[in-house]
């Protein structure tokens, strides 16, 4: 019988698990390394932003872990399972992946996937940085609701109901997909932004190269230079090749609302208009 996708993703993690290796060893490559990582909900140019923060002085990846929303989904259940992850696995799989990179001292990871593992991160891994990355929820949940994410049978996401939709009671399976979206948003963007002090707008890094240099490079130790920005700004990558949910203007009367609703003290924080 054909094995899940996924079923990699557990052999893995069980592999890692129980490799018998020092805490010590672990702790001193990590101090003597930086470590960064940018967290956000996806759909805010993190493949992009991987690929212009790597570079010849610093090793960046993007979502390194195959199928780590499986992670991502079990922290959302319990912070627990967010604990157990980075200390058991993750921190090791970082070691692993990365201890014979001798020529790079800065390493990093723009990962969606770990967004509700930031509390451990910090705890566990206390000098390195975490930073937030947000962007105007009506063009995330535009792309979203083009990507079918919670209606595609084939998503690890499809069956998923978040605890927030249980504290609150709402009738997460009736409800309809833009109103899960808009949910969605909010919580993980409040999750961020309470969990770490370090927050970017996405507008704001692709449009003004001090904003870039002083609010994300600077923070993060890498030095990209302005030609590089300006070249790199212009090259966006995993764009929607389907666009039939339509940009804000065109939303439905109700749509709007339900926007207003959810997200408009969230979009309200950041500056983002409405």
């Amino acid at each position: 019988m054909r094995q899940p996708r996924h079923f990699k993703f557990y052999l893995n993690y069980f592999k890692i698990k129980y490799l018998p290796i020092p805490d010590k060893e672990i702790k001193n490559w990590f101090l003597s390394k930086q470590f960064f990582f940018i967290v956000s909900t996806g759909r805010t140019g993190t493949k992009w932003l991987a690929r212009i923060l790597n570079s010849e002085k610093a090793h960046v990846l993007h979502e390194p872990v195959p199928f780590e929303g499986l992670a991502h989904i079990a922290a959302c259940k319990n912070k627990r399972n967010a604990y157990d992850y980075v200390k058991n696995f993750r921190i090791k799989e970082i070691y692993l992946r990365n201890k014979n990179i001798n020529e790079i001292d800065i390493f990093g990871e723009v990962n969606g996937n770990l967004r509700r593992h930031i509390a451990p991160l910090s705890k566990l891994l206390p000098n390195i940085t975490i930073i937030h990355l947000i962007r105007n929820g009506k063009n995330v949940i535009r792309s979203v609701m083009n990507r079918n994410t919670f209606t595609d049978k084939k998503s690890i996401y499809f069956k998923f109901i978040p605890p927030e939709a249980r504290r609150k009671k709402l009738n997460w399976k009736h409800i309809d997909n833009f109103e899960k979206m808009c949910w969605i948003w909010r919580w993980e963007n409040e999750y961020m932004d309470a969990g770490t002090d370090n927050h970017v707008k996405f507008e704001d890094i692709t449009s003004s190269y001090q904003i870039f240099k002083k609010q994300l490079t600077e923070k993060i130790g890498v030095d990209i230079s302005e030609n590089v920005w300006k070249e790199q700004i212009n090259l966006p990558i995993n764009k929607n090749e389907k666009c039939n949910f339509p940009s804000y203007e065109y939303w439905t009367k109700s749509e709007k609302n339900k926007f207003q609703k959810i997200c408009g003290k969230m979009m309200d924080k950041y500056g983002y208009e409405i």
